[in-house]
């Protein structure tokens, strides 16, 4: 031990001796290299010749001999026990303002008040059926006595001139004439109470009619009449420009005119248009039929001077208006194109709302359509449906299939030839169906709006009217009624006519027709074949088909030298789906023949005025396979005045095949024509509708009759061959039933 102590002091001094030596020798080295260093920085300078004496002072290390451990402070992360808060930032969602615009309401200037239907959160229990209008008492000031009716007048006889229209054969080789002439007047005996002065007192100004006139009375239809008087009126409305009152009041007045006219004074019953009178700016409330509301007693809007003049006339009015009605389970007002029908008193009898609507924005309609129809006292049921829905199952078939043949028709119908001109269609559904069609149309070239008439089935037109040229004007037509049998017919078989002579047609002719704006129909997607010139002395018989519907035709010619060839004509074929210009849709099946302008298809179903003096059709004879069930085939014809052809020129028959639910339809051209627009079969197919329509040929003899003149329909129904076969097997039978007879019989 003694020993390490010793050799440890050695080194020690030893390891001090070294540093020593090594510090003097680095102390020395440093001093001269500052002088050296800082000669420079004097260079130059006076500072160099005085004398400096600088202080340095020297820092040694002196060795340690042993280790000298030095304690070190390095940071040393510290737990805390308890939890410490740090806020963390998130992000934060600023709201920035930005405008917006607040519709501000303010008063507007209304011309005249309207309702404003009010939606109410709850249900309100309605204590009033009927809408009343509480007129404000105000002092009236009478400057002379009013005239009122005499409870018992005393009647004179008077003589009234009356013109009657005398018709000569057309060129065509019909009793169709397109100019008329008054012959002498008849006289007709009349009654007319001397003292029957009519006033009538309405509160509302806009409609206040008082009238001092001489009332003149005409023998009425009875039930034991053959026939009965319509009244059709073609009504030209005025402009929508004026203000809606006025333009009402203005078409209100016009109708009294017409139905105080001397012209109307033989009619039971008159028809006006549809949308002639007021519009959906000014609509009107309607009372229930079932109520027998007579408005005239009631206070005033239009419907009480309507009332009134069918009071006063003694006549039934068919007018077709714009209705309000609050729909109570959905608690708003709707606004429908409704048809109301007065009674003789004055009363609501009927009220139809429009089902199948053709640009009426605004107008709504019922849930399910409305099969409407009324009784007179004349003995005649009619059904009422307006316009549009002539194309539809709903409701008009529904009608025929109740067992109707009178029909009250309203119309604003837009022509779109070849085969949809107004009176063209009207005739056609009215021969089909083998009804009496009563038409009054709308006069508005402008919108293709014109036609009016009276069609009487099977025999045809018994008043047309189709003109370009504004009108107001009414038209009285005695018309034959139907039979309608008690029995039931098999299958929807058609009754017979009660008055078995044809009536003789009038057609008025029409002017400006250049003016009436038409549509036209999808002939670019019918299959088509011109008929060539060349081919004039021979039949033309030809097989067309559209898909797997086809059409025979056979076809005879004359041509007429030297006239040059001024018409063209194709024979056309269509089966599928078609639009009215996206209200509805119907599918059709179309066989036909018709006129063009020249070889071009877009040339074909335009207006043709002139007959052809080229060519002349001598025959026509075109058949097709139809189905059965719901399909309506009707003949549809048109000549160059937008008239269908007499219903004696032509033939049309219906051959139903029920096992096979296929009907063979023939149509045939009875005599030479050259004034042909269109000729052929239009048929509406009405799917998941039961209806068939089987049409035969007119029987050579009458109906049977009784003793008294009355026909039972068992002739037209049953032929006689039929009835000895039945009678022949009824007697078998009873051989087979009771044989002890044999001898006795």
């Amino acid at each position: 031990m003694k020993v390490f102590i010793v050799f440890a002091a050695l080194l020690a001094i030893v390891l001090c001796e070294n540093t020593e030596q090594e510090a003097n020798k680095k102390d020395k080295r440093g001093i001269v290299e500052l002088n050296n260093g800082y000669e420079d920085y004097y260079y130059g300078n006076d500072y160099q010749h005085a004398q400096v004496t600088n202080h340095v002072t020297v820092t040694k290390k002196v060795a340690v001999p042993y280790p000298v451990a030095v304690e070190k402070q390095v940071p040393v992360a510290v737990k805390v026990p308890v939890p410490v808060h740090v806020e963390k930032q998130v992000p934060v969602v600023v709201e920035k303002k930005v405008p917006v615009y607040i519709e501000k309401k303010v008063p507007v200037h209304v011309d005249r008040p309207y309702p404003v239907p009010v939606k109410v959160p709850v249900k309100v229990p309605v204590y009033h059926k009927q809408v009343v209008e509480v007129p404000k008492p105000y002092p009236v000031t009478v400057e002379k006595a009013v005239p009122v009716y005499v409870k018992q007048p005393h009647y004179v006889q008077k003589t009234v001139e009356t013109p009657v229209y005398v018709h000569e054969s057309s060129a065509y080789g019909s009793p169709v004439s397109y100019e008329h002439k008054s012959l002498p007047t008849a006289n007709h005996s009349v009654f007319e109470p001397r003292m029957a002065h009519f006033h009538s007192q309405n509160y509302d100004d806009d409609y206040l009619d008082v009238t001092v006139r001489e009332e003149i009375q005409y023998q009425r239809s009875t039930i034991d009449s053959d026939s009965y008087v319509v009244a059709v009126v073609e009504f030209r409305p005025e402009q929508m420009t004026i203000p809606i009152e006025e333009r009402t009041r203005i078409h209100l007045n016009e109708y009294s005119e017409l139905i105080r006219s001397a012209t109307a004074q033989a009619a039971d019953i008159i028809v006006f248009p549809e949308l002639t009178l007021n519009s959906l700016s000014d609509p009107v409330f309607v009372p229930e039929p079932s109520q027998h509301v007579i408005p005239c007693d009631d206070h005033g809007t239009i419907l009480v001077t309507l009332s009134c003049l069918a009071r006063e006339v003694q006549k039934y009015l068919v007018i077709n208006l714009s209705e309000q009605f609050f729909v109570q389970h959905r608690a708003e007002t709707v606004r429908y194109n409704t048809d109301v029908v007065f009674d003789r008193n004055g009363m609501v009898i009927a009220r139809y709302r429009k089902y199948n609507l053709f640009k009426e924005p605004g107008t709504s309609i019922t849930d399910a359509p409305e099969l409407v129809t009324f009784d007179t006292d004349f003995g005649v049921r009619f059904g009422v449906f307006t316009c549009f829905d002539i194309l539809f199952a709903a409701p008009t078939l529904q009608l025929v299939q109740q067992g109707l043949r009178d029909f009250v028709f309203p119309a604003f119908w837009t022509s779109e030839p070849p085969f949809l001109a107004s009176t063209q269609i009207f005739e056609s559904w009215a021969y089909a169906i083998d009804a009496n069609l009563i038409v009054s149309g709308t006069n508005y070239a402008l919108s293709g709006a014109t036609g009016t008439g009276v069609f009487n089935g099977r025999n045809g037109a018994l008043l047309a009217h189709f003109t370009g040229t504004p009108t107001r004007q009414l038209h009285t037509v005695t018309v034959p009624k139907k039979r309608i049998s008690q029995h039931l017919y098999p299958r929807g078989a058609i009754p017979a006519v009660l008055n078995n002579q044809r009536p003789e047609p009038h057609r008025i002719p029409g002017a400006e027709l250049e003016r009436v704006v038409m549509g036209r129909d999808f002939l670019e997607q019918f299959t088509t074949m011109q008929l060539n010139p060349e081919w004039a002395e021979d039949t033309i018989e030809q097989i067309m088909c559209h898909g797997f519907f086809c059409c025979e035709f056979s076809i005879s010619t004359r041509i007429k030298e030297p006239y040059p060839l001024t018409h063209y004509y194709r024979m056309t074929v269509f089966d599928g789906d078609r639009t009215f210009q996206g209200f509805a849709d119907a599918h059709v099946s179309i066989c036909g023949v018709i006129a063009c302008r020249n070889e071009s298809i877009a040339s074909c179903g335009r207006l043709l005025l002139e007959a052809s003096p080229y060519m002349e059709f001598t025959d026509i004879t075109i058949s097709g396979r139809f189905i059965a069930n719901g399909t309506l085939a009707m003949p549809n014809t048109l000549d160059m005045a937008m008239y269908s052809l007499d219903a004696d020129q032509y033939q049309f028959t219906s051959d139903v095949n029920y096992t096979d639910n296929y009907q063979t339809v023939t149509m045939k051209l009875n005599s030479p024509a050259n004034h042909l627009q269109t000729f052929g079969i239009y048929a509406f197919n009405h799917k998941n509708f039961e209806f068939f329509n089987p049409i035969k040929l007119p029987a050579e003899n009458p109906p049977s009759e009784d003793e008294h003149g009355n026909d039972d329909g068992a002739a037209s129904l049953v032929d006689r061959p039929t009835n000895i076969i039945l009678l022949l097997g009824a007697v078998l039978v009873s051989v087979l039933v009771r044989p002890s007879e044999i001898l006795i019989f």
